[in-house]
């Protein structure tokens, strides 16, 4: 049996980065925030940004802490290559169900009902 020609890219970017950061911290690739900072490993490695060279670098600086070491890691990257920080949505996704709050009809202010504190069965006034 012979060995394929090619090996498949991996589908995500948290895979492609998995063997990186495993060879860092190990802790990295579990960290809740991974696949945020594998992404922004993608974005700053499409500007030319060695990711493999200076990812390792940053992770030495100083010791990660142990709560978040991945947000720690994704903060010096970000700090270091601008490429890296995540973009502002360019469109707003609408979402199922939901109104858009600036075309629901307004009360004008003669609209809304009136409670007294006198209104027979409302009880003593405050």
């Amino acid at each position: 049996m012979t060995e394929p020609a090619w090996t498949p890219t991996p589908a995500t970017a948290a895979d492609r980065w998995k063997p990186l950061a495993a060879a860092i911290d190990p802790r990295l690739s579990t960290c809740p925030a991974w696949r945020a900072l594998a992404s922004a490993l993608d974005r700053a490695q499409q500007t030319g940004y060695d990711v493999a060279a200076h990812l390792p670098r940053l992770a030495a600086q100083e010791p990660l802490p142990d709560s978040y070491p991945t947000r720690a890691l994704h903060y010096r990257l970000v700090d270091e290559c601008h490429a890296a920080i995540t973009p502002p949505p360019t469109k707003v996704r609408a979402v199922a169900g939901a109104q858009d709050l600036r075309a629901a009809p307004r009360r004008s202010d003669d609209q809304w009902p009136v409670y007294r504190a006198d209104t027979p069965g409302r009880g003593p006034a405050c």
